[in-house]
């Protein structure tokens, strides 16, 4: 992601008049907030377990080769997962 905003910089750079990177400059920067999926810091045991199981049924898939009714019967495996794991 961040040679990504590198690259996006250096063309928006040259590619972008005087008046538009005064306004660019004066903009705030962006916060970044998202997560990372699997990592449980703060979790509890059960809950590290949970994401275990979801990601070795997630790397076991071949989502090129799923048909929308497979795909949502395995969305739903995952539901029944951690709904199950909850209680």
């Amino acid at each position: 992601m961040e040679r990504a905003h590198e690259i996006l910089a250096e063309l928006e750079a040259q590619s972008l008049g005087k008046e538009l990177k005064g306004k660019l400059q004066q903009m705030p920067a962006v916060q970044q907030f998202q997560m990372n999926l699997f990592s449980a810091a703060g979790a509890d045991d059960s809950s590290i377990a949970e994401w275990k199981k979801a990601k070795e049924k997630l790397s076991g898939i071949n989502i090129n080769a799923l048909t929308p009714i497979e795909a949502l019967i395995h969305l739903n495996e995952l539901q029944q997962l951690f709904k199950k794991e909850s209680k």
